[in-house]
């Protein structure tokens, strides 16, 4: 059981939450070690590899997440949602890991596909303000300049058309 089990090597954890193991402890080092920066794991002491509060980091808190579940995505354009989904563990309203994250570690948008937006990051796969219903995913849209060429284009197709009608 327990969350990660390190034996080797150096492992890196960033923006990350490590919590509600089942057993084991959440972050166990047998052998290598563990560099953290915003990372947030429930347990504490040995069964947190070690780390201590420092860094951004916050180590003993509960991180206040619902169940894992199917919290809504934007699948990849051509690509069934049922197939680029994953599932992710909601950030409830009173989780430390809201806003606590490193910005100049995080994407722009979350593991859903969701815009994180609202100028602070959450620490995790899934951002609490991106939750929100009227947040609208990252879609790519046309800009002025090829809105513009695509009436043109059209423009000369109706009349290339209308005017084999005429001849």
């Amino acid at each position: 059981g327990g969350g990660i089990h390190i034996s080797s090597g150096t492992t890196t954890l960033t923006n990350s939450i490590i919590g509600n193991s089942l057993g084991g402890g959440d972050c166990v080092v047998s052998g290598g070690n563990v560099i953290a920066t915003y990372t947030l794991i429930e347990d504490s002491g040995s069964d947190a590899c070690s780390l201590t509060s420092v860094s951004g980091n916050i180590i003993g808190s509960d991180p206040s997440l619902n169940p894992l579940s199917d919290n809504g995505c934007v699948a990849p354009s051509g690509i069934p949602a049922t197939a680029a989904c994953v599932l992710t563990h909601e950030l409830l309203p009173d989780s430390p890991a809201i806003n606590t994250a490193s910005n100049s570690e995080c994407p722009n948008d979350d593991e859903r596909g969701f815009i994180r937006g609202d100028g602070q990051c959450d620490m995790g796969a899934f951002e609490r303000s991106a939750f929100d219903p009227t947040n609208t995913p990252t879609i790519p849209t046309l800009s002025q300049w090829g809105m513009l060429l695509m009436s043109v284009i059209l423009a000369m197709i109706g009349l290339l058309g209308l005017r084999r009608k005429l001849t």
